[in-house]
């Protein structure tokens, strides 16, 4: 009898393993598209209109500041120098000298 009990469990098994890839086949058909051609994004950028001008000019200069704020450390470590006195030469060759781009 347990003889008879193996066949029909691998009958029963070998009818589940075709049931599911039926299943998984027809996962595409009707409304509902297949699970495996949705994409999604990793990160979602969408235009928010409502945002107050003030709220909008914060962000901007937070992210200048901390752009600033980053490569001072990263100047810091290259070099070991004072960011400042290196951002105040920057300024001061990009600006205060004769020598321009534009004339």
């Amino acid at each position: 009898m347990s003889e008879e009990q193996n066949i029909r469990d691998e009958q029963n098994a070998a009818e589940d393993v075709q049931n599911a890839a039926e299943e998984k086949k027809g996962a595409g058909s009707g409304n509902t598209p297949p699970v495996h051609s949705v994409k999604e994004p990793l990160i979602r950028i969408a235009k928010r209109d409502a945002l107050p001008k003030p709220k909008a000019y914060g962000i901007r200069a937070l992210g200048i500041l901390l752009g600033l704020v980053v490569c001072a450390v990263v100047i810091y470590i290259i070099v070991k120098m004072n960011p400042v006195k290196v951002y105040i030469a920057m300024f001061e060759g990009a600006f205060s000298t004769p020598k321009r781009v534009w004339y």
